[in-house]
C-alpha cells in the first residue's frame, strides 16, 4: 500500500485510521473525495488541515491536494459529483503514475463515500453503483487508463453485513 487518500470527513478520517493501525502509513486528505455537495452545507462542513491533524496524527500535512480545500458548487443529485470525482482520480494518476507492465504500480486506497463511490465505479468502468457502508471496492489497471473490477461493495471483512444500506 503506497498511498491512503481520504475524504476530510470525520468518519473518513476515523476508518482511515483504525485500518491502517500501527503501520505507519500517512493519510492524504483530499477534498476531492467528499461526499455529494448537494447534501452539505455551504461550505462543506470540515474542519481544517491544522485541527483534523490534532485529531488523527497520521495525517500528512504537506500533502497538495488535487481538489481546493474550498469546493466549487455542484448540481443536486448524487451523480453530480461525478465531474469533481474524475477530477481528482486524473490528478491522482498523475501524481502516482504506475507501470503494472515493469511493475512499478502504486497501490492507492481511497476512503471516501457513498455518491463519490458511485461515481468512480462509473468513471472506471463504465456504470454507477451504488455500495454498501464499510464496504470494499477494488480496481486494478490492466492497461493504461483501463481498469478491471475485482471487487464491488464486498462487505466479507465485516462481522455484521446486515443494514449497510447501498441506496
Amino acid at each position: 500500500l503506497d498511498h491512503v487518500i481520504v475524504s476530510p470527513f470525520d468518519r473518513t478520517l476515523e476508518t482511515a485510521t483504525r485500518i491502517l493501525k500501527n503501520r505507519n502509513i500517512p493519510i492524504e486528505v483530499e477534498p476531492g473525495l467528499v461526499e455529494g455537495l448537494y447534501m452539505c452545507e455551504d461550505p462543506p462542513g470540515y474542519e481544517s488541515l491544522e485541527v483534523l491533524k490534532q485529531k488523527y496524527p497520521l495525517i500528512d500535512t504537506s500533502y497538495k491536494s488535487v481538489m481546493p480545500w474550498k469546493l466549487p458548487r455542484e448540481g443536486y443529485g448524487d451523480d453530480a459529483c461525478t465531474g469533481r470525482v474524475a477530477k481528482t482520480l486524473d490528478g491522482l494518476a498523475q501524481r502516482y503514475p504506475g507501470n503494472a507492465y515493469r511493475n512499478s504500480r502504486k497501490t492507492l486506497m481511497l476512503v471516501s463515500h457513498g455518491a463519490p463511490i458511485g461515481a468512480i465505479h462509473e468513471i472506471l468502468c463504465g456504470s454507477w453503483k451504488y455500495v454498501g457502508q464499510a464496504t470494499v471496492s477494488k480496481f486494478v489497471e490492466v492497461q493504461p487508463g483501463k481498469f478491471k473490477k475485482e471487487l464491488s461493495s464486498d462487505s466479507s471483512h465485516l462481522s455484521d453485513q446486515s443494514n449497510l444500506r447501498p441506496w
